[in-house]
């Protein structure tokens, strides 16, 4: 259930999905993964005076697939880590849940406990912004062995501030290590920005939503 997270993050020109996907593919290291699409609805949860944003914490619950009764969802919490620029280290906990509620017994095991030993914040947590984006996903191994999830969001992140809903569109690329070295997320955005352009981010979907 735990891990550590490493993650390269890069922002896009704003366009269509497929069209950006169209791009990627031209990138060698690409063109031999199948894509993967599908749809995430993420609900970000905070106490009203932002407990968790001041201890650098993000705890959401994620739909994956359509609503109804084949969508899965997954609770996960995230601590803030080492941030060089776009490269971001971070603790990252996360698990199946029945639906969208948090499950907050299911922490146990994490830092939240710590965080909360006497309930008071998961007492006041409520839904606080959402993200709502396709992700076209790439499964590559580079060279060096290493192996890179590349996942291309395109979407919005929206909040409700007093009553009126405010956007703002979600357009990234982020690399996540799931082997090897660090370096091997930077060699492969190398290769990435010969054919796309891009900008390091250092932002997350949870700091825009804020």
């Amino acid at each position: 259930m735990s891990a550590t997270e490493t993650e390269l993050k890069l922002a896009l020109p704003p366009r269509d999905a497929a069209a950006l996907a169209a791009r990627l593919m031209r990138v060698p290291a690409l063109a031999r993964a199948t894509p993967v699409r599908e749809h995430l609805v993420s609900l970000y949860h905070d106490t009203p005076a932002q407990d968790l944003l001041r201890q650098r914490v993000a705890l959401r619950l994620r739909r994956e697939g359509p609503e109804g009764a084949g969508a899965r969802w997954l609770q996960t919490l995230k601590t803030a880590g080492d941030t060089t620029s776009a490269l971001s280290q971070r603790g990252e906990w996360e698990m199946p849940v029945a639906g969208p509620a948090l499950e907050l017994h299911r922490l146990e095991g994490t830092p939240w406990p710590a965080m909360d030993p006497d309930g008071v914040l998961a007492a006041a947590l409520q839904p606080c912004f959402t993200t709502d984006f396709v992700r076209t996903r790439w499964r590559v191994r580079v060279r060096g062995g290493a192996v890179v999830e590349v996942a291309l969001d395109v979407g919005a992140v929206t909040a409700t501030v007093d009553g009126a809903a405010h956007a703002t569109p979600l357009c990234e690329l982020e690399l996540e290590l799931l082997q090897g070295p660090p370096e091997a997320l930077l060699a492969l955005a190398r290769r990435i920005a010969r054919h796309v352009p891009v900008l390091p981010l250092a932002a997350s979907k949870a700091a825009r939503g804020y």
